[in-house]
């Protein structure tokens, strides 16, 4: 995969870090590093390299990982996992949306699932062995139970203070808002979400 400048300049970053068992600066550099930016990066490393960059994310930054895991190719993901083993895969997929989740591991083989499922925290495999009661493909399987809603007085610091640096609370996958406490307007994905004053249905 063609990178360009600045993404060889981190990819020759993260071997020399990785040469010289510096996860402190590896950590400090893929924080620095937009997830949807790293898959290609990803794609030049080695196998071993990728084990090695995410067994270290695994074990000292699980969010920043969850949210690199999510960015890779479909078919690297579940690859990845088979090479971290149960505890490195579920201390990722511990802080990884359960729609994701569910969709790694329903690419694995049932043995591999059920390892990292029992590996998991018991809130979050609750949560991800709901979604795969149901079929691939289906609504139930792709939704997520991740939702909040917001009063229309909400000012917009308020609605995006969860995404400022040094915030602990995670983006769910869909985003809903109300105008009186009452009523329910509708639902987008985050990504897709914009600050509008809300308009009623044509008709309704």
């Amino acid at each position: 995969m063609q990178l360009d400048r600045r993404q060889s300049l981190v990819l020759e970053s993260v071997r020399r870090f990785l040469r010289r068992s510096a996860p402190g600066h590896l950590l400090n550099l893929l924080a620095k590093t937009r997830p949807q930016d790293f898959a290609p990066i990803y794609a030049n490393l080695t196998d071993r390299e990728q084990a090695q960059v995410f067994r270290i994310l695994a074990g000292r930054d699980q969010e920043l990982g969850a949210a690199l895991l999510a960015e890779l190719p479909q078919g690297e993901g579940p690859a990845l996992l088979r090479r971290l083993g149960p505890a490195a895969s579920a201390a990722l997929l511990d802080r990884c949306a359960d729609d994701d989740a569910a969709y790694l591991l329903a690419e694995l083989g049932d043995d591999e699932a059920r390892a990292i499922l029992e590996a998991m925290k018991p809130e979050e495999k609750q949560a991800v062995e709901q979604l795969l009661i149901y079929e691939e493909e289906t609504a139930g399987r792709i939704m997520t139970p991740d939702v909040f809603s917001l009063h229309e007085e909400t000012t917009v610091g308020e609605a995006i203070a969860p995404s400022r640096p040094g915030a602990t609370w995670r983006w769910p996958s869909i985003f809903t808002w109300s105008t009186s406490g009452s009523t329910w307007w509708g639902c987008s994905p985050c990504v897709n979400c914009c600050c509008i004053l809300p308009r009623p249905v044509s008709g309704s």
